[in-house]
C-alpha cells in the first residue's frame, strides 16, 4: 500500500520588520497627551507654538525616509494632516495653545478689561450679571480666544453700545444673528459712544465657532 505524500513544509513565519513610523506615532501621542495633562492641571505651560511645528517637520522627515519601506503609515499621515490644518488656521488667527482643555464658563461680577483663553474646548463668557466699575469708563475692552472649539459671549441689554471684532481661522462667526463661515473669517461691527460705556469685544477661534448673543 502506497503511503500518502508528505504535506509540503510550512513557509517560514515572516517577522514584521522595524516600523519607525509606528514608533514615532506612538511616541508623539504619548508626548502630546502628557503635555495636555500637565497643562490641564496647571503644572507647567507647554510651548505648543514651538512643539507642534517641530512635530510636523519630524513627521515629514520620517515619511520621506521610509517612503520605500512599504507598510501602512496611515496614523502618521492623519496626524500630519491634523497638525497642518491647525497650523494653517494659526496663520490666519493667533491660535492660543494656552488656557487648558475642557469647558470653561466665566461670569465676571464687574465688566473690566481682561483676556480669557482656552486651548481646546468650549469657552463661555456670561456678562449678564456683570456690573460697571466706578467711575464708569467710556470704553470697556474684553478679549477672548479659543484654539479649537467654541467661544460664546452673552451680552446683556444693559450694554447698549457694543463693538465686536470676531475672527475664525477655519469655521464660523455668529454675531447677533449675523453669520459668516469659511476660511479666514473676519467680522467687524461698529458700536457708538452715544450710551457709555462702549463695550469692545475682541474674539477669535482657530478652528470652530465664535458666537455673540444678546439677552
Amino acid at each position: 500500500m502506497t503511503g500518502l505524500p508528505a504535506p509540503p513544509p510550512s513557509p517560514p513565519t515572516r517577522r514584521q520588520g522595524f516600523q519607525p513610523g509606528r514608533l514615532l506615532f506612538g511616541l508623539i501621542v504619548v508626548a502630546v497627551g502628557m503635555g495636555w495633562l500637565l497643562q490641564a492641571f496647571d503644572v507647567t505651560e507647554v510651548p505648543w507654538d514651538v512643539i507642534l511645528p517641530s512635530v510636523l517637520i519630524l513627521i515629514g522627515v520620517v515619511l520621506v525616509a521610509t517612503a520605500g519601506w512599504g507598510g501602512g503609515q496611515g496614523g502618521l499621515i492623519t496626524l500630519g494632516i491634523v497638525l497642518t490644518v491647525v497650523l494653517l488656521a494659526g496663520t490666519v488667527v493667533d491660535v492660543p495653545f494656552r488656557g487648558g482643555v475642557g469647558d470653561r464658563t466665566y461670569t465676571p461680577v464687574t465688566a473690566t478689561g481682561r483676556t480669557y483663553e482656552l486651548a481646546v474646548g468650549n469657552l463661555t463668557l456670561d456678562l449678564t450679571d456683570s456690573g460697571l466699575p466706578t467711575p464708569v469708563p467710556s470704553r470697556i475692552g474684553i478679549e477672548a480666544h479659543v484654539g479649537v472649539g467654541q467661544l460664546l459671549v452673552i451680552v446683556p441689554a444693559s450694554f447698549v453700545s457694543v463693538d465686536v471684532h470676531a475672527k475664525a481661522g477655519i469655521g464660523q462667526t455668529n454675531v447677533f444673528g449675523r453669520t459668516q463661515s469659511g476660511f479666514g473669517v473676519d467680522y467687524r461691527s461698529q458700536g457708538t459712544n452715544d450710551s457709555a460705556p462702549l463695550l469692545h469685544l475682541e474674539l477669535s477661534v482657530g478652528i470652530g465657532q465664535v458666537e455673540v448673543r444678546r439677552v
